[in-house]
């Protein structure tokens, strides 16, 4: 038998404030792809350019990255960059308190988790184009159908 008391502890000072999602662009390098998302709570926006974005990423992300298509989440803290490994999803999240994401730090997703609530919903979406891009023929069309199929909206 559960013990109710026991489970379902959440702090008395956490506010559940729903996020939204829209498309940031596209980070692009030789080897790599990412779709760029802005998440942030309803009626706010980033204070973060997706150039930015786009510049921390090319000095963070040098080389080969497993299949070279990913996305990455933007939130007004966090920064998190999930990449494709065939049928796996590597992800690592850099956190910048300070408000400026050149201060970012990768932290460790042991200890922080590798996605909260709202990334899930993305990671969801992201993983049904994922699974139909595995399913295709994988041509160059199916690799561009993959890339151009974004997210927008509430979480």
């Amino acid at each position: 038998m559960v013990n109710y008391d026991n489970v379902g502890k959440i702090s008395k000072n956490y506010i559940h404030e729903p996020r939204e999602v829209k498309p940031y662009g596209l980070f692009t390098s030789r080897d790599l792809v990412l779709k760029l998302y802005d998440m942030h709570k309803i009626g706010t926006i980033s204070k973060i350019s997706s150039e930015e974005v786009k510049h921390f990423l090319g000095w963070e992300l040098i080389g080969p990255s497993f299949s070279g298509l990913g996305f990455a989440i933007l939130s007004e803290d966090m920064l998190n960059v999930a990449i494709w490994d065939d049928h796996v999803i590597k992800n690592q999240i850099y956190l910048f308190e300070t408000g400026k994401l050149r201060d970012a730090k990768p932290v460790d997703i042991g200890k922080e988790g590798p996605f909260c609530i709202w990334e899930l919903g993305i990671v969801q979406y992201e993983k049904r184009t994922w699974k139909r891009f595995l399913e295709s023929e994988r041509t160059e069309e199916d690799k561009k159908r993959y890339i151009e199929d974004k997210l927008e909206g509430n979480l």
